[in-house]
């Protein structure tokens, strides 16, 4: 069973789902008991009691009820996007293929930082020690100073264990 029930506070409706003894506001955030909360629709279903909602709304704000689509309605619009992300793209001269290939390509593994960050996940919540040994091509002294600023900036964590990535 599903209940539109309305708020006292800020005289919005909301859909519940009618279980449990209080029921929080969506919009100001008001708890109120359930027992004492107005019920404007009762239904079998999430999607009767949207509609229902929808009415009531309509109602409030002057418009003829029947006029509104139903929320299924609503949902078979939106799923096809009326501006698509090659359309923004292509209209300020950007190469939407040229983007979609950036986007595949994994990040560059040169990044000194990114390295460490990876070394540290793929070891398991190593020691220092135990990452500075594993980062190839990169200054022991180097990569202890990067860990230290990912412990420091929040990134990495300190456990009894070692190190983990946040």
């Amino acid at each position: 069973m599903y209940v539109v029930v309305g708020c006292s506070e800020c005289h919005g409706f909301w859909v519940h789902d009618g279980t449990g003894e209080t029921a929080g506001c969506p919009g100001c955030g008001t708890r109120h008991r359930l027992d004492r909360l107005k019920m404007f629709a009762r239904t079998d279903t999430v999607e009767a009691a949207r509609t229902a909602r929808g009415a009531l709304l309509a109602a409030r704000d002057g418009h003829d009820p029947a006029t509104i689509p139903g929320y299924a309605d609503l949902e078979d619009d939106v799923a096809d996007p009326l501006v698509t992300d090659r359309d923004v793209l292509e209209a300020h001269g950007i190469d939407p293929d040229i983007v979609a290939a950036v986007e595949a390509s994994p990040p560059s593994p040169s990044d000194r930082a990114t390295r460490v960050e990876r070394t540290i996940v793929s070891l398991e919540e190593p020691t220092i020690e135990e990452v500075v040994a594993a980062v190839e091509d990169v200054p022991a002294e180097t990569v202890t100073t990067i860990v230290e600023e990912l412990i420091h900036n929040g990134a990495v964590v300190r456990t009894d264990d070692g190190l983990r990535v946040v």
